[in-house]
């Protein structure tokens, strides 16, 4: 009979062996080598045929390490965001880590795994787990419903089993039940592709936890922006501007609404690739040196683009490669965020209401806010909050008196006057504006999303006519919005109208600022920008009371190359020469 140092007695067979690693994984082992060491032994001793590496070792030691954890009562959380290039082998390690964290202890354990769609859970997460089924050592464990993506710890045991749950549409209500209805001693919750996430299921992380002992959330997926789901998880507590492209780990702020602490980011750059490093690719399914040779022969072009940076880099792109109407460095670096402190004003000018009716599946936006004098005399613009209007299926009313019924109540409490009130009346909202103006004043602002740009000048440094930098009246509006954020007149932008400024693109037509159709923007953000039209709206009745914007921003190397290109072929996109998709198309 041995004993360990942990106190664990054990004999020297085999089977004991490795239950001597399982023991110490729940029990003891306090230093991250230790720990990373019996891990490895206890998968060698039920999966001999699982070949690490040093990225795999890296994502081991994210789950594994304790100086990565926080300890609430007796509640022992670790957060895990991974973000990384292509070929990173982030989900393969997680998954590996998943099974056999809930084999050391099944009957107090349950994991879900989350993906976008059944098809990516099928590509992604749950082959993975049906090797381990399948493939363990001694025989399989358990019992396998592959029809559900479940594994359970015994026939009709649901609660202690791994789950694979798809979230999309349809099923994003069942996901949730799964994410917080489960409650056991030891709980994993993995979202991947947490960029597409709903954020319902990160909603779902305060129920889950409750009863925990020991609780891990692990969230994986590419930097694309820092205001989706998983930009959010990976924000570092000192801040966007801590980082570098080369940074390796940081610690995450946590997001307070869904009782998420903060936790460790890791980030798995192409560039330092176990393979890049070694100059040859040694391990086949990670980011090889060819990888990172054909990335070089991009030339400079490639590696100043968004592929390069999400790919091969894993972080997330520079704002001068996104032809976007706002960054999201440009609204933090001007404080126009929700979270900065609001603009404290000598004297109230108007309070301001504005509505994007939004028809048609969308979503009725309603913004109020506050036009105020600063103590340096300027007029400044605070948003207060963003309303989302209903309208009842089955309610006698049709919908425009539903629209029009609500606007008056919000505008009663809020004490929003009839002249500091802008509608969109641009197709299926010129109906609830002519009830407005006919039924409760004809002082409201209507705002044409569609047709032409206006012949008033272009910017406050900018005295050409809107319409000769402009190309259409949508284009106008919104690159208003971006001058009162460079201007830093406005703020209290919150995250959703952020996340729709900074995803619709614009390109420069004929010598022109041209923001990509609607429909475009939708298929890129997946949803609609009913927010951001919203606080568009809202600038323009701000505007009508005096509110002056910033000067037009200096534009980047980039975009100044492209206009370069654009004013040598401008004149096919002259007016003369359009004959579709034109100043005339909607918003």
């Amino acid at each position: 009979m041995h004993v360990h140092k942990y106190g664990y007695k054990y004999s020297s067979k085999i089977e004991n062996a490795i239950e001597l690693e399982r023991h110490v994984l729940l029990k003891g082992a306090p230093e991250m080598e230790e720990r990373l060491v019996h891990f490895k032994r206890y998968c060698a001793g039920y999966y001999p045929n699982i070949e690490f590496n040093p990225w795999t070792d890296r994502v081991l030691d994210a789950c594994l390490n304790r100086k990565y954890e926080t300890r609430q009562g007796n509640t022992t959380i670790r957060v895990v965001c991974l973000t990384g290039c292509a070929t990173a082998s982030k989900t393969f390690s997680v998954n590996v880590f998943a099974a056999v964290w809930w084999l050391l202890d099944p009957l107090n354990s349950a994991v879900v795994i989350t993906s976008t769609t059944k098809d990516a859970m099928s590509q992604r997460s749950w082959p993975i787990i049906m090797e381990m089924y399948s493939n363990r050592q001694g025989g399989a464990f358990g019992n396998m419903i592959a029809s559900k993506h479940k594994w359970q710890a015994a026939e009709g045991n649901d609660k202690h089993s791994i789950l694979c749950q798809a979230l999309q549409k349809g099923d994003i209500p069942r996901a949730i039940e799964n994410v917080k209805g489960v409650h056991t001693p030891r709980r994993l919750i993995i979202v991947d592709e947490a960029n597409e996430t709903h954020e319902s299921i990160l909603a779902a992380i305060p129920n889950a936890r409750k009863g925990c002992q020991e609780f891990l959330v692990i969230i994986i997926g590419n930097a694309r922006s820092r205001l989706d789901q998983h930009g959010r998880l990976c924000e570092p507590r000192l801040g966007w501007s801590s980082l570098t492209i080369d940074s390796g780990i940081w610690q995450t702020k946590g997001i307070s609404e869904y009782q998420i602490p903060p936790g460790w980011c890791h980030h798995f750059d192409g560039e330092k690739s176990p393979n890049v490093l070694a100059g040859k690719t040694i391990w086949p399914y990670l980011y090889s040196w060819e990888d990172h040779q054909a990335a070089l022969h991009g030339g400079e072009e490639y590696r100043h683009s968004i592929g390069y940076w999400s790919n091969d880099r894993g972080f997330w792109p520079a704002d001068d490669l996104k032809f976007t109407v706002l960054s999201e460095t440009m609204i933090e670096r001007h404080q126009a965020y929700d979270t900065f402190k609001k603009f404290v004003f000598v004297k109230v000018v108007k309070k301001l209401g504005a509505l994007d009716p939004a028809f048609g599946g969308d979503k009725p936006m309603f913004c109020v806010g506050t036009l105020g004098e600063l103590e340096d005399g300027k007029l400044a613009l605070q948003l207060e909050k963003g309303i989302e209007l209903k309208i009842h299926a089955t309610s006698k009313e049709p919908a425009d008196y539903q629209l029009y019924e609500q606007v008056q109540r919000i505008c009663a409490d809020e004490k929003i006057e009839h002249d500091g009130f802008g509608i969109d009346s641009t197709g299926t909202g010129r109906g609830v504006a002519a009830i407005l103006v006919h039924e409760w004043s004809d002082q409201i602002m209507q705002v044409e999303f569609g047709g032409a740009a206006s012949d008033a000048p272009a910017s406050e440094t900018d005295s050409r006519p809107g319409n000769e930098v402009y190309w259409n009246r949508v284009t106008e509006l919104w690159w208003h919005v971006r001058e009162a954020v460079t201007g830093e007149v406005i703020r209290g932008i919150y995250r959703e109208a952020a996340i729709q400024f900074c995803g619709r693109e614009y390109e420069i037509r004929g010598r022109k600022y041209f923001v990509v159709p609607k429909d475009e923007c939708k298929k890129r953000i997946h949803r609609s920008p009913d927010d951001a039209d919203a606080i568009s709206i809202m600038v323009e009745v701000a505007k009508q009371h005096g509110l002056i914007g910033g000067a037009t921003p200096r534009r980047n190397p980039t975009e100044l190359k492209w206009l370069d290109f654009a004013n040598k072929s401008h004149r096919i996109y002259e007016t003369e020469n359009d004959y579709a998709d034109g100043p005339m198309s909607e918003n």
